[in-house]
């Protein structure tokens, strides 16, 4: 089942795929077959499956590359969004404790 090659060798090509809120296994393996990604979408959903990346992946838009295997384009689409916190600013929170901690 993860024994299949990725679409092309070498460099490959880099698709911007948009999976939406709700997706299951199937309608992204859909997804990344009409996109050329994958050759088997039905496949994909046995992969997702018995995957360490089963019901992890998140909606989102993902740069993937026809040199990717399945199981790295899920691994992508796994890794949880950043948040506007995450990517350096504060919460307002944040910063009202920082004011008060720092005027005492």
């Amino acid at each position: 089942i993860f024994g299949e090659m990725p679409i092309t060798s070498g460099e490959g090509r880099t698709v911007t795929v948009t999976i939406k809120e709700g997706a299951d296994a199937k309608a992204i393996g859909e997804i990344l077959e009409n996109k050329g990604l994958i050759r088997d979408g039905e496949l994909f959903i046995l992969q997702e499956l018995i995957s360490d990346y089963h019901n992890e992946l998140f909606p989102g838009t993902y740069d993937l590359n026809t040199s990717m295997t399945a199981e790295q384009m899920m691994e992508v689409m796994s890794a949880e969004p950043e948040t506007e916190e995450e990517e350096g600013s504060k919460s307002l929170d944040e910063v009202s404790q920082e004011v008060v901690v720092g005027s005492e």
